[in-house]
């Protein structure tokens, strides 16, 4: 599964491991991409489900047994993608479990991928780092009412009673966190400072 990366976050060049992925297996490329546009986790890739009305992908059952969603509304492009790879991936487990592509096929052509790129291998994982960083960056430039719009979404979603969403948000804003709230629901978190790591906003 690669060696862990303590205070490394996100491959150096992900684009050109996924273009090595799609070279040597579409499938695996194909997870790659999902975990690097939804930061799923290697175990919620099989769960994912495409929800095409609003907009968001779910991930029934996530670790810790939490439910959770991931929202396109501002990342139109990257929807299009998700729904393309899980295109891929669920042909190809209409032929074997997702358990024999993760151990015998995608590891090892994310090894390879990450070679040929010259990069160290560290598993899965980075993705995940890339995934948060990248829609950070996009949702920490919306408005602060886009932005408390969306968080709001997260929490009605979750069953969160109106009172405990509005003391969550009241607090985040004083402290102008909206945006790692968000992403730290994203990520099936509920602390800031595991999605800050996620981050690398370690001085906020």
């Amino acid at each position: 599964m690669g060696e862990e990366k303590y205070e490394n976050d996100r491959y150096n060049n992900p684009d050109r491991i996924v273009e090595n992925l799609r070279k040597i297996d579409e499938t695996s490329a194909a997870i790659a991409e999902i975990q690097r546009l939804t930061t799923a986790r290697i175990g919620d890739v099989k769960k994912m489900q495409i929800d095409e009305e609003n907009k968001r992908v779910y991930f029934p059952r996530s670790k810790g047994g939490r439910d959770r969603y991931v929202y396109f509304d501002h990342f139109k492009e990257d929807f299009e993608k998700v729904k393309e790879c899980k295109e891929i991936l669920d042909r190809a487990l209409q032929e074997k479990s997702f358990s024999d592509i993760r151990e015998n096929e995608y590891y090892k052509a994310l090894e390879r991928a990450c070679k040929k790129a010259g990069e160290p291998y560290h598993g899965a994982h980075p993705l995940r780092y890339e995934a948060a960083q990248n829609r950070y960056e996009v949702i920490s430039q919306l408005t602060q009412e886009e932005q408390k719009n969306y968080y709001l979404r997260i929490l009605e979603d979750r069953g969160k009673s109106e009172k405990k969403t509005e003391e969550a948000l009241n607090h985040l804003r004083e402290k102008d966190e909206v945006a790692i709230a968000i992403i730290t629901e994203e990520l099936g978190h509920s602390r800031l400072d595991i999605a800050k790591n996620y981050l690398k906003l370690k001085g906020k």
